[in-house]
């Protein structure tokens, strides 16, 4: 019983994880409620998905160079939720979609307002595989910064290597597209997947983050 739990605590993280492999470790004892659905789509309805911005920092030049932007939920009863919380159900009810456009749009909506200050930093959000096979999506990219006066150097795309597991080719030709309109596409939890060295030579990566 006791290898279960802790397979199903592993199991749970990695299907809210980007790179889906997981290994249990003792934080993972404290139990975590996962919400009914009903609740995740009132949230969205009603506005309690939140957009939270992580600054990140130039080392060398000590100043922030950019921001991500994470979805969270400000659950009623639980308090403020992280996506593992909440993701691996909105996977489950066609709720990713309307979640990734809802982050990309309230995290546009902070970046102007920074940009009007005269802080020219740009904004990542995350985009999974099926975020990136959805054109209503992708087809915004970067004409959702039109209407904020944003040029396309403020927004900034990433992606992890188990998109390429879904259609590399449709995925290469995003990324080209976004490339040639000024957009800067990252590869995020580099180091979890495959690691593959070719879509570094092949693909229009700008940017590479390691995990840890």
């Amino acid at each position: 019983s006791s290898l279960v739990r802790k397979a199903s605590l592993a199991v749970r993280t990695a299907k809210a994880s980007a790179g889906g492999i997981s290994h249990f470790d003792a934080d993972q004892e404290s139990p975590v409620r996962l919400p009914p659905v009903g609740e995740l789509r009132v949230a969205l309805e009603q506005g309690d998905l939140e957009v939270f911005l992580q600054p990140q920092i130039c080392l060398s030049q000590g100043r922030v160079c950019g921001a991500e932007a994470l979805a969270r939920w400000r659950h009623p009863k639980d308090g403020v939720l992280l996506p593992a919380s909440f993701l691996p159900l909105a996977a489950q009810t066609g709720l990713m979609r309307p979640i990734a456009a809802m982050v990309m749009e309230l995290a546009v909506t902070a970046c102007a307002q920074w940009w009007r200050l005269g802080h020219r930093v740009p904004v990542s959000v995350n985009l999974t595989p099926s975020d990136l096979l959805d054109d209503a999506l992708t087809d915004r990219i970067p004409g959702v910064l039109e209407p904020f006066g944003l040029p396309p150097e403020a927004l900034r795309i990433e992606i992890t290597e188990d998109v390429f597991l879904a259609d590399t080719a449709t995925v290469g030709a995003l990324l080209h597209r976004w490339r040639d309109a000024g957009v800067r596409v990252a590869l995020d939890d580099f180091g979890t997947g495959y690691s593959s060295l070719a879509y570094l030579r092949e693909l229009p990566i700008g940017e590479l983050k390691l995990d840890q």
